[in-house]
C-alpha cells in the first residue's frame, strides 16, 4: 500500500456523486485561544493506493496536546466499496468531542491488518495563545 494524502479538518461529508467535502482544513497547526478547550469534531481523510483486498483499518489518535490519551477507531467498508475491487482506499473518519489540554502535537496513527507498528503517522501541531488566534482570524487563509 502506498499513502497518497492525509488531511485533517473540522468536518467531512460524503456527498452525492461520490464527492467528499472537507470543511475547515487545518494547514500547519490547529490554533486555539486558550487551553483546555473542547473541539466538537475533528475529521481525518486519507487516500491510499496499490491496496490489495480488504485490509482492516484502525486509526489511533494520541499526543501531548491531549495529555497522552489514546483513542482508536476502526474503519468500516461501505457495501459499495466491498462490491468494487478497487486498488484505492479512501478513509473518512470523524472523531469528537476531543479535549485539547495544552499546546503540543496530535498524532494520527494508521494501522492495517493488526500491524504492531503504524503504517503511517500524521502529526498536527496544536498552538495555544489568544494573540496568535486573533491574528489568524484577522488574516484569513
Amino acid at each position: 500500500m502506498r499513502h497518497e494524502v492525509t488531511i485533517i479538518c473540522d468536518d467531512i461529508r460524503s456527498e452525492i456523486g461520490r464527492k467528499v467535502s472537507l470543511m475547515g482544513v487545518f494547514d500547519e497547526a490547529l490554533l486555539i485561544a486558550s487551553a483546555p478547550a473542547r473541539i466538537a469534531r475533528l475529521g481525518l481523510f486519507q487516500k491510499w493506493s496499490e491496496v490489495e483486498g480488504f485490509p482492516k483499518l484502525v486509526v489511533e489518535i494520541t499526543g501531548s496536546a491531549i495529555g497522552g490519551n489514546s483513542f482508536k477507531a476502526q474503519g468500516v467498508r461501505s457495501d459499495e466499496a466491498k462490491k468494487k475491487h478497487s486498488p484505492v482506499l479512501k478513509a473518512l473518519m470523524v472523531f469528537g468531542p476531543l479535549d485539547i489540554l495544552s499546546a503540543g502535537e496530535i498524532e494520527f496513527r494508521t494501522y492495517f491488518d493488526d500491524a504492531k507498528e503504524p503504517n503511517y503517522v500524521h502529526r498536527l501541531n496544536v498552538r495555544v495563545g489568544q494573540k496568535e488566534f486573533d491574528e489568524s482570524m484577522r488574516s484569513g487563509p
